[in-house]
């Protein structure tokens, strides 16, 4: 948990820099495609900051917490995939309007090394569940 809370502090730092006009609104139930791998995701918005849950679809992992940050129509958060790997995934993503509505994203993954630093990065899409 103690990584965890370093990777929101330094998303939210990051992200604290960033000006925006309207930031997007993030929370709701989620289909996500991580490089093959498929999640149930709900995100809850408050403000700035998100949290949430991934379920896996399509392989047996545990469930994993996410937490992070937004601004604008950017969304950064980390993934806690203990005991599977010692360090979080960390997510970086984009809302697109489509049909006129903010309902998908797409972006990319990393995962941490144990000395901090970030290993192959992988692609990654979202639709918003109606």
């Amino acid at each position: 948990m103690k990584k965890m809370s370093a990777v929101l502090l330094g998303l939210t730092v990051g992200f604290s820099g960033m000006v925006s006009a309207a930031t997007t609104n993030f929370s709701g139930s989620w289909k996500f495609n991580v490089n093959g791998f498929t999640y149930d995701v709900e995100i809850s918005q408050d403000k700035l900051l998100v949290e949430g849950t991934m379920v896996s679809t399509n392989a047996n992992e545990p469930n994993s917490k996410i937490v992070g940050s937004v601004a604008g129509n950017t969304i950064m958060f980390s993934r806690d995939v203990s005991p599977l790997l010692e360090t979080p995934q960390n997510y970086v993503g984009y809302m697109f309007k489509k049909s006129g509505s903010n309902n998908v994203m797409a972006g990319e993954l990393y995962n941490m090394t144990v000395h901090n630093t970030s290993s192959d990065k992988y692609g990654w899409y979202a639709t918003k569940v109606e």
